[in-house]
């Protein structure tokens, strides 16, 4: 009995370590990466050490099969780490960039490293976890086809609206800037004279 626990122990340990390896805490390479495959960045930034919250995270979510299996194959993964002594510059910079000021933050960045939106602990189980970051960017490509061949001014106030509502959660300036200036265009003034 104690060997077929063992057996089973082992084996379960092998299937975890081998989805662990998926995740890199090198930023260049993974850029560099994700710009020669195309595909999209997943950025964690966690304080596994001492962060009960990130820790939970690791464990339930990002370092799960149940994740990783739907993930793996559709962005690159990246652990930006924040230990409990000492100071990481690679993190740091990457903290200041991406504009994260809590930990776990997760980042989803374009494969030229342009952040597409953030968020933070969610409680889902793993593969939820992982069908909400794949909702998130295939709603963010959808987006952007959409918008760059929508021609604004011909939109009503109402279709404006609604694809300001529909950008609002991704790092999209241009074209929430468009969105609102044709808008503000469409609205007739309170008191006009």
């Amino acid at each position: 009995m104690l060997s077929r626990f063992l057996r089973l122990l082992f084996c379960s340990l092998l299937s975890v370590q081998a989805f662990s390896v998926t995740w890199t805490e090198d930023y260049t390479e993974a850029l560099q990466t994700a710009q020669a495959s195309g595909k999209p960045m997943l950025l964690a930034f966690v304080g596994g050490e001492w962060c009960p919250w990130s820790d939970k995270l690791i464990v339930e979510v990002l370092d799960s099969y149940g994740f990783l299996s739907h993930v793996k194959d559709s962005f690159i993964l990246v652990r930006v780490d924040f230990p409990y002594t000492g100071m990481c510059l690679e993190s740091e910079k990457l903290k200041e960039k991406y504009h994260v000021h809590q930990l776990p933050t997760l980042v989803l960045a374009s494969a030229e490293g342009e952040e597409i939106t953030k968020f933070g602990y969610l409680p889902l189980e793993a593969p939820e976890f992982a069908a909400h970051v794949k909702t998130l960017f295939e709603g963010y490509e959808k987006l952007v086809k959409q918008l760059s061949h929508a021609d604004l001014a011909q939109l009503s106030v109402a279709e404006l609206r609604h694809y300001y509502r529909e950008v609002a959660p991704y790092n999209l300036p241009i074209y929430k800037d468009a969105l609102l200036t044709q808008d503000s265009k469409k609205i007739t003034p309170p008191f006009s004279r």
